[in-house]
Formats: C-alpha cells, sequence, structure tokens
C-alpha cells in the first residue's frame, strides 16, 4: 500500500510541478484570455431576540489553453444560530490537466476538506486521473475522468489512510456572454470497500451583471457514507452572493485586444436624485440541510414619489431564520407616510405602520398618525429632514394587548455619495404620551452601490429597541446583510 501511496503522490507533485511550468512565471503575456480569478461572498448576521451569523467566501483560479488546463481554489462556509455553530467547513483544492491528444488528458488533483459540525477534522484526497473530453468548444465543456488516488483523514480524532479509487465528471456552459454555469460531481469509494465512499456535487450560476461583478446563485451537496459518529451522511447548502473577478473579463478571441471590455453597456453616471417615482426590492438568502439545517431569508420592499407638492413613502419587509427545524425569527413590518409640502422644505403628513415578530414576542402593533417635518437640507443630492407628531399605538405583546396614545419623532435620510453609490437612513422613536420611557427605536441603514441601471448590492443594516420588552425578550435587535436590490 505504501509503494502505491507514494507513486500516486510522486506523480501528482510531477504533473502539478509540471503545470507551473508549462504555464510559465507570466502565461498572461503568452494567452490574456487564459487565467480568470473570481471571487465570491455573501454575509448576514442578526444579534438580540435571535442571535444569528452567516457567512461565505470563495475564491477560484482558472487557466486554459489548448494544451492545458488548470483550477484552484478554496471556499468557506459558516453559519451560527442563537449561539448553535450549525455550519463551518472549508475547503482548498486544485487540478492540473495536460492534454495527451484531442480528446485524451492526463491531470492530477489535491483537495482538502474540513468540516467541524460533521466531526471531520481533515480529509486531504490526491492523485492521477485519465480523462476524456466530450465537448469542448467555446460555450461548452463535458468531460469525465477516473484514477486512483490515496486519502488522509481524521474523523472523531481518529486518523487513517487508504487507497480510493476516483471517478469525476465537469460540464460547463455559456448560455450568453453574461450567463455561464458550471458543474462538478467527484465520487472517492474506498479501494477496499466501494460501498464507502463520498461524493460531492458543486453547481453554480453566475449572472454577469456589470464590468467585473456577476450575481453567483450555487449549491453544494456531499454524500458521506462513512460519517463521523452521531453525523448524518449528507450534507446540501444553498448560497446567493456576489462574485468578482480580480483580473476583469477579456474580449473574445475574434475580438480580442489587450484591452478588455465590459459585456454590458456601460452604466449612465447618476447625478443626483430626481423627482418621480423610485421603486426597489431586495432579497438575501441562504440555506444548509443535512447535518446542519438552517434557513435564513430576507425580503425588503420600498416605493417613493417625489414631487415639488407632495411625497409618497412605502416600506414592506420580511425575515424568517430556522436552524435544525425551530424557528428563530420571524418578524414582517409595513409603513407609509404621505406628506403635503406647504413649503419647499416643510411639510404635514399622515402615515401608518405595522410590525409583527415572533421572536420579540410581539403579535401585532399598528400605529396610524400625523406629523410636521422639516427637511434641513434639500437638493439635486438628496435630504435630511427632522419631523414629530402623535399617533396611536393597539398592539398585542406576550399575550396581552394595549392601546395608548403616543409620541412620535423621526430623522430621514436620504444621499447620492458620488456617481454609483447612495444611502437611505431613517431613525424613528415613539412612546406612550403618559410614560415616554416605555419607548420604540426602528432604525436602518442602507448603501446601494449601482451595479447596472437595473440591479444593485445593498448593505444593510438594522436596529430595533424596546425599552420594556416581554417577558424573557431582549431589549435589542440588530441585524446585518448583503444581497441583490432590483430597481424598477
Amino acid at each position: 500500500m505504501s509503494v502505491i501511496f507514494h507513486l500516486a503522490a510522486l506523480i501528482s507533485c510531477s504533473l502539478l510541478c509540471l503545470s507551473t511550468f508549462t504555464a510559465r512565471a507570466n502565461p498572461w503575456e503568452e494567452n490574456p484570455t487564459a487565467w480568470e480569478y473570481t471571487a465570491a461572498t455573501g454575509v448576514s448576521y442578526t444579534s438580540g431576540n435571535s442571535d444569528s451569523t452567516t457567512f461565505n467566501l470563495q475564491f477560484l483560479g482558472t487557466y486554459r489553453d489548448e494544451n492545458e488546463e488548470a483550477f484552484y481554489g478554496a471556499d468557506y462556509f459558516y453559519a451560527e444560530f442563537d449561539g448553535f455553530t450549525s455550519t463551518n467547513s472549508f475547503r482548498l483544492f486544485g487540478t492540473y490537466n495536460r492534454n495527451l491528444s484531442e480528446k485524451i488528458y492526463l491531470g492530477s488533483s489535491v483537495n482538502i476538506f474540513t468540516n467541524q459540525v460533521s466531526g471531520i477534522d481533515y480529509r486531504i484526497d490526491l492523485g492521477p486521473t485519465i480523462g476524456y473530453y466530450f465537448l469542448r468548444d467555446s460555450n461548452r465543456l463535458l468531460s469525465a475522468e477516473i484514477g486512483l488516488g490515496y486519502a488522509f483523514e481524521s474523523k472523531d480524532g481518529e486518523t487513517d489512510n487508504f487507497l480510493t479509487y476516483r471517478a469525476a465528471q465537469h460540464f460547463d456552459y455559456k448560455f450568453s456572454d453574461r450567463v455561464t454555469l458550471r458543474q462538478a460531481a467527484i465520487l472517492t469509494p474506498k479501494a477496499t470497500d466501494p460501498a464507502s465512499y463520498i461524493f460531492n456535487l458543486d453547481a453554480a450560476l453566475d449572472i454577469r451583471l456589470h464590468g467585473r461583478w456577476n450575481l453567483r446563485a450555487g449549491i453544494s451537496h456531499r454524500i458521506d457514507l462513512d460519517p463521523a459518529i452521531g453525523s448524518g451522511k449528507d450534507d446540501t447548502l444553498l448560497t446567493l452572493g456576489l462574485s468578482y473577478s480580480l483580473n476583469g473579463f477579456l474580449k473574445e478571441k475574434e475580438d480580442r485586444a489587450d484591452q478588455r471590455k465590459t459585456l454590458k453597456k456601460k452604466v449612465e453616471k447618476k447625478e443626483g436624485t430626481r423627482d418621480g417615482w423610485t421603486r426597489n426590492a431586495a432579497i438575501t438568502t441562504s440555506t444548509a440541510k443535512g447535518n446542519s439545517d438552517n434557513l435564513r431569508l430576507k425580503f425588503d420592499y420600498d416605493s417613493a414619489f417625489r414631487s415639488k407638492e407632495n411625497e409618497f413613502f412605502l416600506k414592506a419587509g420580511f425575515q424568517y431564520a430556522e436552524s435544525n427545524g425551530q424557528g428563530s425569527q420571524n418578524r414582517s413590518n409595513f409603513g407609509t407616510r404621505y406628506n403635503w409640502k406647504f413649503s419647499p422644505a416643510t411639510y404635514a403628513g399622515i402615515g401608518l405602520n405595522f410590525l409583527h415578530d415572533d421572536s420579540a414576542d410581539l403579535s401585532y402593533r399598528f400605529t396610524p398618525g400625523a406629523h410636521i417635518g422639516h427637511y434641513v437640507i434639500l437638493n439635486n443630492y438628496g435630504g435630511l429632514s427632522f419631523e414629530g407628531g402623535f399617533g396611536y399605538t393597539v398592539e398585542e405583546r406576550g399575550g396581552l394587548t394595549d392601546s395608548y396614545l403616543a409620541l412620535q419623532a423621526a430623522q430621514r435620510l436620504y444621499w447620492q455619495i458620488g456617481a454609483y453609490t447612495y444611502v437611505t437612513q431613517e431613525i424613528a422613536w415613539d412612546a406612550p404620551a403618559d410614560d415616554p420611557s416605555r419607548f420604540n427605536i426602528n432604525s436602518y441603514l442602507y448603501l446601494d452601490t449601482i451595479i447596472s441601471d437595473d440591479l444593485h448590492w445593498r448593505v444593510g443594516v438594522e436596529y430595533y429597541y424596546n425599552s420594556t420588552p416581554a417577558t424573557g425578550a431582549e431589549k435589542g435587535d440588530l441585524s446585518l446583510s448583503t444581497g441583490i436590490a432590483l430597481k424598477f
């Protein structure tokens, strides 16, 4: 066994060294379309009555020319709900293939994987392969390969090493200049017990947004028929995030020059805000299933109409999270305001707000009200306003109903920062008129970066505070999220 292992390791190292030699120190000068580097990420965070963190980071480098191809990369996934770590995995991988003919290639691969939740301290697979291209052109690639390998692993503190078989399939399809699908499946059974195997399936859909930016939706599925004690056999992870090309995207060969090109029309610079309608819808989602089951979904919609005579605003949102079948967050909110301007900067208006929050034990809270406000700053790039007024609140919290006359105050900001970024921010305060110490604060800040005329990348922070929460509930809730916002 040790002889076979050393032979496999020697061939693997030799081929990886050969890849460095054949790719040369600066392959970009010889074939500037060969290399492509991309990085992708997604993140969300909540704290308070529901504590959760989800984070994923991915990197991929690819090299392709007529005679060889190489892939190397890493990905990290982490999720935590209410102090319980539900996902914590890291993978490092590398592959090199050298063509022996138009259809046949010789390859070598290395894969390092760890998953603390599944009890895998580490798993290292390496070995040579021989493969065959069923399809290989500018828009399609379909290949399959087989080979021998050797694995080192540590599960639940026990180490082992053994010979493996390897079978893999790769598929890339370019639907258009803007949409690409990448998929790979790898099967690695033990040579002495083929029924004990690990199967990995990965797929990602990249949608070119603008310049170097892609929207990436990915799914990863892993089956381990010899799992650690107490762990399940399969894990599934679904992610949505933004990817960025570290070296840009190049012209096709028939249109090639030394410059890079943008595959979408150039976004026109936004020189300040404009009167009229604006509408945005934003979504963030992540899910995992298997040894750790968790789901997080966040949706926001907001619209605004501004003119010299009046203004209308509407905002609605929904947040849901669960871990291992237990809901940790279920929150929905709605708010609308209408303002009449009796001078360019001063207005009076009416509004209605609704809030439901399971984690805060708030069944409902309705607050209609009236207010008067003034824009301290108002120009083509945005506005900063302050307002105050009265409302009437009806709520059910902790199984107890209440209603009262409420004092209201708010500060609001919308502002264009440069040509491609703008910020929207609000702090709203309300309290019973007979006891202002029992107050609520609802606040948020959104930073939107314009990717195309219709798509934005949004980073949002939201904070909710109740000075007298229901029994067993926290006073404050903080959340951080990132996702795609659609403007229409």
